[in-house]
């Protein structure tokens, strides 16, 4: 119906812009940072002038499975150009280990966060307190998101 008509002109627009920015593409093929890119994109539009109807990311993501634009393997999403079978299954795997990847760097580096050693100066017996300074520094890859 109608509804749907609007969803699917949303969904292949975020499309649109997801292809004419091709990091922010890499970035969408998780889910989570789909959901949220997808919110930023519908804030900008709005800024420019142009309204687009709140739809849910499922909703979104949905039309571009329905229009063959997309391909979805548990929190991973492939934005395909066209093809059969096989090229979404290539698009998934790609997808999927570029998503890895990304994780693996930020896990690596545990966020980016560090944190100073904890040396209490004496025993701390059960039922008593000591303090320490301790220092958390957040520098890498993770930093921010």
């Amino acid at each position: 119906g109608a509804a749907a008509a609007v969803a699917r002109e949303t969904a292949l627009a975020f499309l649109a812009f997801l292809d004419a920015n091709v990091e922010v593409r890499a970035e969408c093929e998780d889910k989570d940072a789909f959901r949220r890119r997808l919110a930023a994109w519908r804030a900008e539009e709005a800024a420019a002038g142009r309204q687009r109807q709140r739809h849910k990311a499922q909703d979104v993501l949905f039309q571009l499975l329905r229009a063959g634009k997309a391909a979805v393997a548990g929190s991973t999403i492939a934005f395909l150009a066209h093809g059969g079978k096989r090229a979404k299954q290539e698009a998934l795997a790609a997808s999927a280990g570029r998503v890895e990847a990304n994780r693996s760097t930020i896990e690596a580096d545990k966020g980016g966060v560090a944190v100073s050693g904890v040396a209490l100066p004496e025993t701390v017996r059960p039922g008593e307190t000591a303090t320490c300074q301790v220092a958390v520094r957040n520098h890498g890859a993770g930093g921010g998101r």
